[in-house]
């Protein structure tokens, strides 16, 4: 009698143990933002200035998140992308950091009725998790800004200012969250730097 009670509680223990794994929840992407802050009011007299492009680099203009693990190699997230292209996420985040920064009265978009003096045009190289370290996990931020004159009827546009701004913000958990907010504020700490290099060149246009 117990041999066959034993017999027959296998194949419903194997039973059970299938349906608590089917039972359980499907993993939820999770999607995320690159927010542009509160618009502050800007100063009189400031640079008006126009974020003419903003491009991404081939490896990552994808939703999905990308990490650093190693040596040349890149791993996408399947369940953590951002809401958006990232080109347009990086362009409306870009957008409000230098609309607040010093020495910039307003941000124009190409075609605007009010004349830039200056046009900028970004090249987004790393937007990414480095997760290379157990030790040191880190989001990071690298762009390529270029400023020149506009073009007119006078004198074809000229290149004023060119540099790369590379934000490596650390974080405490492995976490598409955390890299997330490293990338946000490393945007912040990027246009900041740039504003203050954009001062020297600025003065140069009027």
């Amino acid at each position: 009698m117990n041999v066959t009670c034993r017999a027959t509680s296998a194949p419903l223990l194997l039973t059970v143990a299938l349906l608590g794994c089917f039972a359980k929840p499907a993993l939820v992407v999770q999607e995320f933002t690159l927010d542009p802050p509160a618009p502050c009011d800007p100063p009189s007299g400031g640079l008006v200035v126009e974020l003419r492009r903003v491009e991404m680099a081939p490896a990552f203009r994808q939703r999905d998140l990308a990490y650093r693990t190693g040596p040349h190699k890149l791993e996408l997230d399947p369940y953590a992308s951002l809401a958006a292209p990232p080109a347009e996420l990086c362009a409306a985040a870009l957008r409000g950091f230098l609309r607040n920064a010093a020495g910039i009265g307003a941000v124009v978009a190409p075609g605007s009725t009010q004349a830039p003096e200056l046009v900028i045009d970004a090249y987004v190289t790393e937007l990414s998790g480095d997760f290379r370290s157990s030790t040191d996990p880190a989001g990071v931020v690298e762009l390529d800004l270029t400023v020149s004159t506009p073009a007119t009827a006078q004198a074809p546009a000229r290149v004023v200012l060119r540099r790369d701004y590379l934000e490596r913000k650390k974080i405490d958990t492995r976490t598409a969250a955390a890299v997330v907010e490293a990338w946000n504020h490393g945007l912040a700490s990027a246009v900041e730097s740039f504003a203050g290099d954009l001062k020297s060149v600025g003065s140069a246009a009027r």
